[in-house]
C-alpha cells in the first residue's frame, strides 16, 4: 500500500509542498499542529482510501467549475439620452463658472 500511496505524486509535474503534506496525512504521519489540521487528520482518517482519488478528481473538478472564468454579457446599450444631457449641463455649469471668475 505504501507503494501506491508514493505513485500518486509521479506522473503530475511540480511535487509540491501541498502534495507531500497530503500524502503524510494519508500516512498517518503528519503530526497536527493545531485544531485544524487535527481535524483534517480525523476526517481523513475516516474516509475511505480506496475512493479517495475518485473523490479528489470529483472536488477539482467541481472547484474548476465553480471558479472559472464567467462570460460577461453586455448590457444593450440603452436611452443615453439623459447621460447626454447630465454631460452638456455639467460642461455649461463649468463654463459659466468660468466666465463669471474671469470678469471678478
Amino acid at each position: 500500500m505504501s507503494n501506491e500511496l508514493d505513485d500518486i505524486l509521479k506522473g503530475h509535474p511540480g511535487d509540491d509542498a501541498e502534495k507531500r503534506k497530503s500524502l503524510g496525512e494519508l500516512h498517518d504521519d503528519l503530526h497536527a499542529d493545531d485544531a485544524f489540521d487535527q481535524d483534517s487528520a480525523e476526517g481523513l482518517a475516516q474516509f475511505d482510501r480506496e475512493k479517495l482519488p475518485v473523490t479528489i478528481e470529483q472536488l477539482n473538478a467541481q472547484l474548476r467549475r465553480h471558479t472559472g472564468k464567467k462570460k460577461r454579457r453586455r448590457k444593450p446599450a440603452g436611452n443615453n439620452s439623459y447621460v447626454y444631457i447630465a454631460v452638456i449641463t455639467i460642461i455649461l455649469l463649468i463654463i459659466l463658472a468660468y466666465i463669471v471668475i474671469k470678469k471678478i
